[in-house]
């Protein structure tokens, strides 16, 4: 039994740079970048960009040359409703792209579009082009520029907002279980204080007590550092999202001992043993601690609503050939074929009185997002649940 109550078999122990608004479309930028650069070499075009709707105001996915500010959304609506590439000098345009293209010294644009608007394309000036002068050469390569890419840029365009879906429904997931943290927190924190205010009652009568003093202080000191462990617990949950390279590197049992100290308390309170058995010489993972940590909170969370009282759940973590295999094992009674096969979809739930289901969702998209494998089986040697993942090494 380890200091901090649960069971060991064997354990060890950023402010932003721009106000530039987030990009709403990082594959169709990914698309464009390279595609404006070849269009305005062959225009001959000062400055080439690409504006999509958003919520407050344009934003620029992509661009060369000379960078013009953001076009309102009349302007960026006006190229949407043309059929094709247009000068900006035609007199028959909307008086606010005109007035956009005069002030930004623009001369052309073109819109991608299939069943809803999904970029504006504008151009400056080639030498000797002004609005309403620009080539027709010019304006053909525009033409060709936009068919061309119209279905790629739907694709990414497309991928673009599933991954935009995936990462609300990432922070949606994490926000409900940060509301069950801190549930739990309201509940676990209310007994320490109940020692920490007997003490206070008791102390103006007892001060010439060494023996009630020393043994009091001793425990106060013991129930206020597990307050500390549950918050800091419950902070490490919460904490912003870390930098790129610190999302690549875990180390394993830290992580999972974090997690299994946060769950140490409820799992008394339902008569269960929680086990965490880890190897003291893993190699770090190549994920995230954040969110390595929401993947085995969810795991737990789930082991231990399916354990009867007076079972078991056990969190391990081993090196198996060339990966880190993490498991948890229940001891609830199971999961049938059919239910196994539907456990990974969305608002799919086993428990009627908790019918979200989107756990073991972003549970799978996180393993899968660094190549690892998340799968289930029947628990070994007994009734019961595991659920295994295997992560590639750092």
């Amino acid at each position: 039994m380890g200091t901090d109550g649960l069971e060991y078999t064997t354990a060890s122990e950023e402010a932003a740079t721009s106000a530039r608004p987030l990009d709403p479309a990082p594959e169709l930028g990914k698309l464009l970048s390279g595609a404006l650069e070849r269009l305005a070499a062959e225009t001959g075009a000062r400055t080439a960009t690409a504006w999509v709707p958003a919520t407050e105001a344009a934003v620029r996915v992509a661009g060369f040359g000379e960078l013009p500010n953001a076009p309102s959304e009349s302007a960026l609506e006006a190229v949407f409703a043309s059929s094709g590439a247009i000068d900006l000098g035609n007199r028959a345009l909307a008086p606010s792209l005109r007035e956009y293209a005069l002030d930004n010294g623009l001369t052309a644009a073109a819109p991608i579009a299939a069943t809803e608007p999904i970029a504006a394309i504008f151009l400056g000036p080639a030498p000797g082009e002004s609005a309403g002068s620009v080539r027709p050469r010019t304006l053909t390569a525009l033409s060709h520029f936009v068919k061309r890419l119209q279905a790629p840029a739907e694709t990414a365009n497309t991928i673009s907002r599933l991954a935009g879906a995936q990462n609300e429904l990432f922070r949606l997931t994490r926000l409900a279980t940060i509301g069950d943290l801190l549930a739990e927190a309201v509940h676990e924190i209310r007994n320490p204080l109940v020692s920490v205010k007997a003490f206070l009652q008791l102390l103006p009568d007892n001060l010439d007590d060494r023996d009630f003093t020393e043994n009091f202080r001793e425990n106060v000191i013991n129930e206020v550092r597990r307050m500390e462990r549950l918050l800091n617990s419950i902070l490490q949950q919460a904490r912003p999202k870390p930098s790129e390279q610190e999302q690549q590197k875990a180390a394993i049992g830290p992580v999972l001992q974090s997690v299994g100290r946060l769950f140490e308390k409820r799992a008394q309170q339902k008569q269960l043993r929680l086990v965490v058995d880890i190897r003291a010489d893993l190699p770090p993972a190549a994920i995230g601690e954040d969110p390595l940590r929401q993947i085995v909170l969810n795991l737990i969370l789930n082991a231990l609503e399916a354990t009867p009282q007076g079972g078991c759940v056990t969190l391990s973590a081993s090196l198996n050939s060339d990966t880190l295999s993490i498991t948890v094992d229940d001891e609830g009674p199971g999961i049938s074929a059919d239910e196994r096969g539907r456990l990974f979809e969305p608002f799919f739930s086993t428990r009627d009185e908790r019918p979200v289901g989107l756990g073991l969702t972003v549970c799978r998209s996180l393993v899968e997002g660094v190549e690892g494998t998340i799968h289930v089986e029947d628990a070994p040697n007994r009734a019961g649940t595991r659920f295994c993942v295997r992560l590639p090494i750092a």
